[in-house]
């Protein structure tokens, strides 16, 4: 029979072992929970990811839609092929005056009013944007 401080030491390398086996139970846990906020998080990630896919596509197709370059403009901006035409009706005017844009103003049926410098400017890179060759 073992002594009295043999049975402590006995007993206290069981208590222990028991602290280990609990300490491991312990990282189990944790470990479980940080795997389920991954997965969770993880599903969250894929969930909007598939949202922001399916709306994508969703536009694409819409876009597809448009049956014609006219559609897409005035899908853009209603009131853009006017501007063009303007932008091209001044131009031709101008030219045809040998680039004296004030009295092109002037002239151009379309302005109602005397245009400032600037917005004749305005119209004219208008009018190179749209230009294709």
């Amino acid at each position: 029979m073992p002594s009295a401080a043999e049975a402590e030491v006995l007993n206290n390398i069981r208590n222990a072992k028991s602290d280990d086996e609990d300490d491991d139970a312990i990282e189990f846990a944790i470990t479980a929970s940080q795997r389920g906020m991954m997965s969770a998080s993880l599903n969250s990630y894929l969930d909007t990811k598939t949202r922001l896919l399916e709306k994508r596509e969703a536009e694409a197709q819409e876009a597809k839609v448009h049956k014609s370059e006219d559609d897409l403009l005035d899908s853009i901006d209603p009131n853009l092929r006017a501007t063009v035409a303007l932008a091209e009706s001044f131009k031709r005017v101008t030219d045809a005056l040998g680039g004296d844009r004030v009295t092109a103003a002037k002239m151009c049926s379309a302005f109602k009013k005397f245009l400032k410098p600037d917005e004749l400017s305005d119209l004219e890179l208008g009018l190179d944007e749209f230009e294709t060759d």
